[in-house]
């Protein structure tokens, strides 16, 4: 594209296919954008709740629920992604909670692991770290990274350093991860690794889903979510369907997963959530092209009707 431009004749005659070239160009440009500034997660919500975050699909992150007066959860502590960037297994990251009592060490991170009981596979035990029964094992890492179960060991310390509880934490792939509970100076805790939390604009209440597989499969048919998308004051409502997502300022919502309800609970959708700045640049790019070949096919056709036309020739003095 780049050499087409540079080597063609620059004029009006060429000026569409110079305008459909741009418009590769400016696909190009789309692409960088979305590698370099795309934001992907999942939300999943269950029919009658609302949600206002998504996870990300491969960013760990740690959260940590303190007790509540009543005894009920309360909002967590997140130990953002950006300290796990590029941790290594053989690597010690401490985390000081100035909010806490205590403060957190993380070791033997694993990005793709399995969690085993030694009990149960004690002939692939090799030596790894055991705690509560249980060892992590690394296994080969997936392209596919969402897939990918990330692991850790966590060390609860004091603020002087003095260990106070010694933890395994495993993301079990699942869109309401399962805690760790520990007691750590009279108090219970929370632990969970699990995926960075991404706040939306917006909240997404879920007023019905419903959703068919193939029959005998698990492979989807057909999923439908209608939701009412909260802004503050503002109550909109959408229908979300395979392949018809909702857009809102630059955050789409995919119809991604449908789970039936299970014996007396309700049935939940997972939502799908890009933000790309460049999500409607390639159909732009599109429309460019398509004018500007049109355009030089137009031009074309003038030029050629009108060499067609027989000319008159001039009448002898």
């Amino acid at each position: 594209t780049l050499g087409g431009l540079v080597r063609i004749r620059k004029g009006w005659k060429t000026v569409g296919v110079i305008i459909a070239h741009f418009s590769m160009i400016f696909l190009m440009v789309a692409g960088a954008v979305s590698q370099l500034s795309k934001k992907e997660g999942v939300m999943h919500v269950y029919q009658g709740d609302r949600s206002d975050y998504a996870r990300s699909y491969t960013e760990p992150s740690i959260e940590i629920y303190p007790p509540g007066d009543k005894g009920e959860r309360v909002k967590p502590y997140i130990v953002d992604s950006e300290h796990f960037s590029g941790l290594d297994p053989d690597e010690k990251l401490t985390i000081r909670l100035p909010e806490l009592t205590f403060d957190l060490v993380v070791t033997g991170f694993l990005r793709s692991s399995d969690l085993l009981q030694l009990s149960r596979f004690k002939e692939q035990h090799k030596g790894e770290r055991v705690v509560d029964g249980f060892f992590l094992q690394e296994r080969p890492r997936v392209q596919q990274e969402e897939t990918n179960l990330t692991g850790c060991y966590l060390t609860v310390q004091d603020k002087e350093g003095k260990v106070l509880r010694e933890l395994i934490l495993h993301y079990n792939g699942m869109g309401f991860p399962t805690p760790v509970t520990a007691m750590v100076e009279g108090k219970r805790y929370e632990f969970s690794l699990t995926r960075w939390i991404w706040p939306m604009p917006f909240e997404v209440e879920l007023d019905k889903t419903m959703g068919e597989y193939w029959p005998g499969t698990q492979a989807p048919s057909w999923f439908q979510s209608d939701i009412t998308k909260v802004d503050g004051d503002l109550r909109n409502q959408y229908s979300i369907v395979m392949n018809k997502p909702m857009r809102h300022e630059g955050i789409t919502l995919y119809q991604a997963s449908w789970a039936p309800p299970t014996p007396g609970g309700r049935p939940s959708s997972g939502f799908a959530i890009v933000q790309n700045p460049s999500d409607q640049w390639p159909k732009w790019s599109l429309y460019i092209a398509s004018f500007g070949l049109m355009l030089h096919f137009g031009m074309k056709l003038t030029r050629f009707l009108g060499s067609s036309i027989p000319r008159k020739k001039k009448s002898d003095a």
